[in-house]
């Protein structure tokens, strides 16, 4: 007996200085895990690194590497919530579909792809994927793919707007008749996007007033690319051509979105044109091509055409007095604006551009233009830009106080006019008051930051405030 226990006892020593040795890391572990788990909701960052600290001393837990590439993606660690969640040979389907999430966001659109389509062939498919799939295939231009996807979303999610609003758009580029349906339901479920479904519903419906589904469709692209959704309007006249080829506006309209889209769109204005030449509508897209090609003297031989054709549109006096104006007649354009107001009296648009033609080109300020912002603020005082334009006369004029007091007076109940702060930026830096200006042109960029009025900010800022 004694001799066994003298046999057992340096086994049982051994034993016992192992566990001494494993037990601190297995210790360093769960303390580690405990305060990840503290830290995930206020310091994802700290708390990628306790989880990965826990990874290590508990490699049993492999679950943990999930934890951390869940908080590195939720730190916005892209590379490194990459790496951790590709580190266990299984993750959840949370964490494949977080994985395909920071693919996407690096730029890496057919990996996340890769990702969530393997959930879905898995036949763990939610709403939150095929939003995701939606989304994706959107980008990638694969509008049938990103229909389905969307479709499935939003019958498996009774309160997603988003779903519900894209799967729209895109309907529109095909079937705007079936359209309007999800859009309707977006705007009921997140009342933000109301303003832009009334929009769309307003265009999708005056496009279907026609029976001719070339017309339906050529009508709903005009909608989307009012709407700045360009890719969709190119997508839905595409369609339009494929239904009828000898459709003149389709062919017009493609050629317009390409040029915005900085792609030469002149082929398709050309096949428009030799479709349509009595056409005043494929007339003003030609003349606006080539206003963005800054040849001025061709833009208004085609708005020229335009007025001939169709001599009662107001809109096309205007649009011919301002590439005449351009061209250096500016009594010539200064005519075709008031004969856009003999033609609409009562519309206090026109007396408005007039009034604003006025102080752009420091002609017929006072004589003309006063009274035609006077007009254009009687006919719809409530309207915004009529008070504005009606500054923009007075600061022409030499009166800083009152276009002051006016624009003032008009940010109280529209904050968000840009280029209103644009205008009192740029009188407080005649007045000298540096601090008011710099602040106005601050909000004219962040609330215009893609347009006119915010570059504009934007290099005054950089001119005034290096």
């Amino acid at each position: 007996m004694n001799k066994f226990f003298r046999i057992l006892t340096p086994v049982l020593i051994l034993l016992l200085l192992f566990n001494l040795a494993a037990l601190p890391p297995v210790l360093a572990g769960l303390l580690d895990l405990a305060q990840a788990e503290n830290l995930s909701l206020s310091s994802p960052g700290t708390a990628e690194l306790k989880y990965e600290s826990a990874a290590r001393h508990l490699p049993w837990r492999t679950d943990l590497w999930e934890q951390a590439g869940l908080m590195a993606l939720k730190d916005e660690n892209l590379d490194l919530a990459i790496r951790l969640l590709k580190k266990p040979a299984h993750i959840s389907a949370m964490g494949r579909l977080a994985l395909g999430d920071a693919l996407f966001r690096t730029g890496d659109k057919q990996s996340a792809i890769e990702q969530w389509e393997r959930l879905r062939a898995d036949g763990l498919g939610s709403s939150q994927l095929y939003n995701r799939l939606g989304h994706v295939y959107y980008d990638l231009g694969n509008y049938d793919k990103a229909i389905e996807a969307f479709d499935i979303a939003q019958k498996l999610a009774a309160g997603d707007a988003d779903s519900r609003f894209i799967l729209g758009l895109l309907l529109a580029t095909r079937n705007p008749d079936q359209a309007l349906e999800p859009l309707m339901q977006a705007a009921q479920l997140d009342p933000k996007l109301d303003p832009t479904v009334q929009d769309l519903r307003h265009g999708l419906n005056v496009a279907l007033l026609s029976s001719d589904p070339a017309a339906q469709l050529t009508g709903a692209g005009r909608t989307l690319v009012a709407q700045n959704a360009l890719t969709l309007g190119k997508e839905a006249f595409t369609n339009a051509i494929k239904t009828d080829s000898h459709y003149a506006p389709a062919w017009a309209w493609l050629g317009e979105v390409k040029q915005i889209l900085r792609e030469d769109g002149l082929p398709e204005l050309d096949r428009a044109l030799a479709l349509d030449p009595y056409s005043a509508e494929i007339r003003g897209l030609r003349a606006v091509y080539w206003l963005q090609a800054n040849q001025f003297e061709k833009a208004r031989d085609e708005f020229q055409m335009a007025v001939e054709l169709e001599p009662e549109k107001p809109g096309w006096q205007i649009s011919l007095g301002d590439v005449i104006a351009r061209i250096g007649d500016v009594p010539g354009g200064l005519s075709h604006y008031q004969r856009a107001i003999e033609l609409s009296p009562r519309d206090p648009t026109y007396w408005r551009l007039l009034a604003n033609f006025t102080v752009d080109y420091n002609y017929g300020v006072r004589e003309i233009g006063f009274p035609a912002a006077l007009q254009a603020r009687a006919l719809a005082p409530e309207d915004p830009q009529n008070s504005a334009t009606l500054g923009r006369i007075y600061f022409a004029n030499g009166d800083l106080a009152t276009a002051e007091t006016i624009w003032l007076q008009v940010l109280e109940k529209h904050p968000e006019l840009s280029a209103v702060h644009l205008y009192l930026g740029v009188l407080y830096l005649q007045k000298g008051k540096y601090t008011s200006a710099h602040d106005h042109l601050i909000q004219a960029r962040d609330l215009d930051p893609d347009g006119p009025y915010g570059r504009q900010a934007q290099r005054m800022i950089g001119q005034y405030f290096p």
